[in-house]
């Protein structure tokens, strides 16, 4: 049955603090939690809310639910039912973040995006007055779990084609309308062509970041860009002023979202500090400025002093030009 899982205070290892929210005893079914690895995250401003997205099953509607997980609880009957935030329309959603940063660095508590194969869905008071708004997304991503039958065998799909994430979001912490995007073409053949998109306008207009990352990556398949984040550089950053990162099947691979500058890629480290490994995750924490990319296989790696080492990066290849 699905549910979550959390433990709190500054020991998370201790699993016996955990407390599991069983799903099930607010009315909702397995159906409602369809994907193998599905979406849910924590508010960016209270991570003590827990959003995730639902689809529509005994009386529930399709939609973003929010469960609130007040200090100090220790079972699962103190806490609160989840409340309904948004409805998407009937449509799927694979990732998604809750809390940003709204116009003149404000904080934007209400902001919501989700991406699925086809769209980014986007609500927030500053971005969208409120609503929830599907926007098309400039190609088409493969969807995680086929309900067809297998073309080749004929046999029915009965579990995740792909076991993972088909599509990857980033937000920038300085500016929620600034959004990137990227995802797998196809999950059942090597077919279609893998891209980056940057929007500045929270999806409303795109331009495609993928620039040399082929020949970058120096693959001779697909250098499946896998994870991406967006990192605020600040007074460190000089005229790079956003990095853009993207985890490949070489390591990580870095950008700048300058016009000029988006789309040429470099690696981010080198192979004595990074293996040549597909990289599945990237995460950025602001408050300690770490860096955490999650490989397949090869463990953890973790980056101190991002800021300062990113805007580096981004200078010496300015001075070198634009090759690798």
């Amino acid at each position: 049955m699905p549910g979550f899982c959390f433990t709190q205070g500054d020991n998370a290892t201790d699993l016996s603090q955990r407390v599991c929210l069983d799903t099930a005893l607010w009315g909702f079914t397995p159906e409602a939690f369809p994907f193998f690895m599905h979406p849910y995250t924590l508010n960016a401003h209270d991570p003590s809310t827990l959003v995730t997205w639902a689809r529509a099953t005994a009386g529930k509607a399709t939609g973003f639910w929010q469960v609130r997980v007040p200090a100090g609880v220790t079972s699962a009957a103190e806490v609160p039912a989840p409340t309904y935030l948004a409805s998407t329309g009937g449509a799927d959603v694979y990732v998604l973040v809750a809390g940003g940063t709204g116009p003149g660095g404000a904080a934007d508590p209400s902001l919501l995006v989700g991406l699925n194969d086809t769209h980014l869905l986007v609500s927030s008071d500053t971005l969208t007055k409120g609503r929830l708004l599907a926007r098309k997304l400039p190609v088409n991503f493969a969807r995680p779990l086929v309900l067809e039958y297998d073309p080749a065998t004929h046999e029915p799909i009965i579990g995740p084609v792909s076991h993972g994430k088909t599509v990857s979001l980033a937000i920038s912490p300085a500016d929620s309308a600034t959004i990137a995007v990227t995802g797998r073409p196809d999950v059942l053949t090597n077919h279609g062509e893998e891209s980056i998109w940057l929007s500045h306008d929270a999806g409303v207009t795109w331009l495609n970041a993928t620039g040399n990352l082929l020949a970058a990556t120096q693959t001779i398949g697909r250098p499946r860009p896998s994870a991406l984040a967006l990192i605020d550089l600040g007074r460190d950053g000089g005229d790079s002023g956003t990095a853009l990162l993207v985890g490949t099947v070489s390591g990580v691979y870095l950008s700048s979202t300058d016009p000029i500058r988006l789309g040429q890629w470099s690696r981010l480290g080198t192979c004595a500090e990074l293996p040549l490994v597909l990289t599945l995750g990237l995460s950025y924490d602001a408050t300690s400025d770490t860096l955490v990319a999650a490989t397949f296989g090869r463990g953890v790696y973790v980056m101190h002093g991002a800021k300062a080492a990113l805007a580096a990066a981004l200078g010496s290849r300015c001075a070198r030009g634009a090759g690798r």
